[in-house]
């Protein structure tokens, strides 16, 4: 996502790309009962915020499991994204573009009716009868 997404650099797609990297704690395997002992250990000896602390595999996993269960930072950072004018500069979507047009096929309005821009099967296949 952080490469593919079709956004402006800023806010905005910062704020997808970090919940895109938050939610998928759920892909991943919980940390095994050594990994929790460890970090209980480290938590004994160093405060949270140490850096030997975050690096513990437990740690970062219950740090994005408390952080997804708390939907206040994406308010916080939705309400900043969106204060930034040029996040939401993107050019209005032409409906009227984007509609399929309806022609008449044959002489007089008893032709077939056919849509044109589309490339399904069903548009495609001839409503004459084969001739024997």
């Amino acid at each position: 996502m952080r490469d593919d997404a079709k956004l402006l650099p800023g806010p905005l797609k910062d704020l997808i790309v970090d919940f895109e990297d938050l939610v998928a704690v759920r892909c991943e395997m919980p940390p095994s009962d050594e990994d929790r002992v460890q970090y209980a250990r480290a938590l004994k000896m160093f405060p949270p915020d140490d850096p030997f602390v975050a690096r513990e595999p437990a740690h970062k996993y219950e740090t994005k499991i408390t952080r997804l269960e708390d939907w206040g930072w994406i308010y916080e950072r939705f309400c900043r994204a969106v204060d930034d004018p040029s996040q939401l500069n993107d050019p209005p979507f032409d409906h009227a573009a984007q509609t399929v047009n309806v022609v008449t096929i044959g002489a007089g309005s008893g032709g077939s009716r056919k849509r044109t821009g589309d490339n399904s099967a069903s548009a495609s296949k001839s409503t004459k009868k084969p001739k024997n």
